[in-house]
């Protein structure tokens, strides 16, 4: 027992103490929402219940910044998410043993369940997530802990075992409502009797060995713990002084910040950060499980897992439930690795092989050289106290704008940036950020209509055709200095109307001249300069490069569109970006055909030069008044001739 729980500590302590260290103080584009919706207490609908309750607690700490404290909070559910995880191997581990017919093991077990732990929070994956406020893992966490419980059959109390049972899936729908489905789908895989029919060897808690008023209880309990643990956040959404109100539940969507857009398939995620070692046991498991029957229902979750996980990255995209999920799928996978090769080496020691031992201790001892490496690499991949690229950029983005300004925002990172900079950090509050994509939402229109009534007819127009056009754009650019990104299916006039000026292109009612844009051109890099700097660091903030390599192409387009295709070449050497050639950045030769087009005379001028040179010249004998004006040298010579 002294080992298990030494083992249980340092399954949990490692990855928080870890992800601890890799914390930052500084802003990050993957916690803007986790900080607008737990800190700033926004109107964000159903989600984030839990979280926002462990977070305000968390921000009484005497500890950094208000982000810091904040990531506090998913550090925290790393590590309960950890332990979690130890239980839940451990089960695995001794349902294996049992089914194989070897005595209870004091030590083999506990490694086991060890290494299975770290194989699955130490990864960069996960890493990330606990690095960054207001992730996913406290829902993955409160997943785990209900099939966990529902792992652990023959409680000594099974009411009040499904009652705590109930109470934990409220609390994880309340959470994260797709991962408390992915919950209930794994554990119903698990209590799916086994095919050969064998009856288990403790009855397992269902609705066969429980009087019938206790299931309404549990279907009670589980309603009231989702309501109560959902109640800040449904009565945000009516308070009349939210700083983002966005209404209705808000679990999924082309609003979130899109830096999970890098998520793989969790079978290529797994085999490329865990290694082929952690993917041989997992076969081995499968392959013990179906040719004994003995732990078949934890080959099942993890199939129920990936499945899900697949499923929800084809269907609604990177997510937060799609993240959570992420997470359970990992831990199921890693379980099931430690438990294929525990029961191979068993089968090897119970047939007494030649060094089966020796063998296994080996086998040990690879694992956890695969762990370290897991650790030296999430410190290159997750290590954010070296990602300050969301700061800086929100340095040029926001803190540098003119006062009283309106930007108009497409991009969710940005958007989210910006919110948390104003919400959270109080920077810029007299700046009107207009977030394109999220007017329909709760009471966004409303309350910019509030702050600046000239946003009027630009309202209208988008939501009537999608799209700004030049008169509502200048009538609220008549009110404040108004900078934006482009939009599809403009025409040349409103490009005229544009020129580069930091991080965005500026409005202006009147049209910008060639001159102007020169200069504007110099101005911008030398903005950009320090950000660019950071987005060509090896080792940056792939977020942070994905943001200002979206501002330099949406720059350089301008640019090439107006037919300043000299600046805009210039433009692109001086910011010196990884793959920043005119190609690269327009993703075709298109816009540099057009505008290189559009700069040459067109045919009609060339066709009323020759006309203009066979003109008939006036005869002699034409009136004077008709006769073309000489010049003054001519005048006297003319008239001597006369004479």
């Amino acid at each position: 027992m002294r080992f298990e729980r030494f083992c249980g500590f340092v399954a949990w302590s490692l990855p928080l103490g870890s992800a601890l260290a890799r914390s930052s103080s500084l802003a990050q584009w993957r916690g803007d929402v986790g900080v607008v919706r737990d800190v700033a207490l926004a109107g964000m609908g159903w989600g984030g219940g839990v979280s926002t309750a462990l977070s305000q607690l968390t921000l009484l700490l005497p500890l950094g910044s208000q982000t810091f404290r904040a990531t506090l909070a998913s550090v925290l559910a790393l590590g309960l998410f950890a332990s979690l995880l130890f239980r839940f191997a451990s089960l695995a581990l001794r349902s294996v043993e049992a089914g194989s017919g070897l005595n209870p093991s004091r030590f083999a077990v506990p490694a086991f369940a060890t290494i299975a732990t770290l194989l699955a929070c130490m990864s960069p994956t996960l890493q990330l997530e606990a690095t960054a406020s207001g992730s996913s893992l406290l829902g993955a966490a409160l997943a785990l802990g209900v099939l966990t419980r529902v792992a652990n059959r023959n409680p000594n109390r099974p009411v009040l075992h499904l009652a705590e049972t109930a109470i934990l899936l409220g609390l994880t729908f309340a959470e994260n409502a797709v991962v408390a489905l992915a919950a209930l789908a794994t554990c119903a895989a698990w209590l799916w009797p086994n095919r050969r029919g064998t009856a288990p060897r403790r009855p397992r808690i269902g609705a066969e060995n429980l009087p019938d008023r206790v299931q309404p209880l549990a279907v009670s309990l589980f309603a009231v713990a989702a309501a109560i643990a959902s109640f800040s956040g449904i009565v945000r959404g009516f308070a009349p002084n939210t700083a983002v109100d966005l209404g209705g539940p808000f679990l999924w969507g082309s609003a979130l910040p899109g830096g999970a857009s890098l998520v793989r398939p969790v079978l290529t995620s797994f085999s490329s950060e865990i290694g082929w070692v952690a993917g041989v046991g997992a076969v081995l498991g499968c392959v013990h499980a179906v040719r004994n029957g003995h732990g078949i229902g934890f080959v099942r979750v993890a199939a129920i897992a990936c499945v899900i996980d697949v499923a929800l990255l084809g269907v609604i995209g990177p997510t937060e439930g799609t993240l959570a999920v992420r997470a359970l799928s990992f831990a199921t996978l890693c379980a099931l690795a430690a438990t294929g090769v525990f029961s191979t080496l068993a089968l090897l020691v119970k047939n007494r092989v030649p060094f089966a031992r020796a063998g296994a201790a080996l086998v040990v001892a690879i694992h956890f050289t695969v762990i370290a490496l897991l650790s030296e690499q999430g410190g290159f991949i997750a290590d954010r106290s070296a990602h300050d690229g969301a700061d800086c950029f929100t340095e040029i983005a926001l803190d540098q704008l003119p006062m009283n300004a309106a930007v108009i925002v497409d991009d969710p990172r940005v958007t989210w940036r910006l919110f948390a900079a104003q919400a959270v950090e109080g920077r810029r509050r007299d700046v009107l950020v207009i977030p394109k994509r999220l007017l329909h939402r709760g009471r966004i229109a409303t309350s910019l209509l509030t702050s600046e009534p000239r946003i009027e007819p630009f309202l209208r127009t988008v939501a009537l055709e999608g799209s700004a056009d030049e008169w509502s754009l200048s009538e609220l650019a008549d009110g404040r200095p108004l900078f934006l990104v482009p939009e599809v299916g403009w025409d040349a006039g409103i490009y005229d109307h544009l020129t580069p000026r930091g991080a965005w292109l500026e409005f202006d009612s009147e049209p910008k001249t060639t001159h102007e844009r020169s200069f504007d051109v110099d101005a911008t890099v030398t903005q950009m300069g320090r950000v660019s700097e950071i987005a060509r660091r090896p080792g940056g903030d792939p977020e942070t490069k994905e943001v200002i390599q979206a501002v330099a192409t949406v720059q350089a387009k301008l640019l090439l569109r107006v037919g300043q295709v000299d600046s805009a070449l210039d433009y692109l050497a001086r910011m010196n970006l990884p793959n920043n050639n005119a190609r690269a950045l327009t993703r075709s030769l298109d816009v540099m055909f057009a505008s290189t087009i559009s700069r040459l005379p067109s045919t009609t001028e060339l066709r009323a030069k020759p006309r203009a040179k066979k003109k008939v010249q006036a005869k002699k004998d034409t009136p004077p008044l008709f006769r073309k004006p000489r010049k003054a040298a001519e005048r006297p010579a003319a008239e001597a001739q006369q004479h």
